[in-house]
């Protein structure tokens, strides 16, 4: 579970740093620096995306452990 939480919190995190660096390169007036910007924004972005999608394929394989351990008991009970 806890390694659901922290793939969350760090798609967060990267999110709110993407989101920073996008606001910079908007009001920046070197075209090359607001270039450079836009791209680190960008690379943060899909960074968030991909530990958003480890946190819920981590959530989900957990999930599934716990219905087998549940369903995986003994027959004659």
């Amino acid at each position: 579970m806890k390694n659901c939480i922290f793939h969350y919190v760090m798609a967060i995190l990267e999110g709110g740093l993407s989101g920073a660096v996008f606001y910079e390169a908007e009001k920046e007036t070197q075209k090359k620096r607001k270039i450079l910007l836009l791209i680190t924004s960008i690379g943060w972005f899909i960074l968030s995306l991909a530990d958003a999608f480890q946190g819920g394929q981590a959530l989900r394989q957990l999930r599934e452990q716990k219905i087998f351990e549940i369903d995986g008991g003994n027959d004659n009970d």
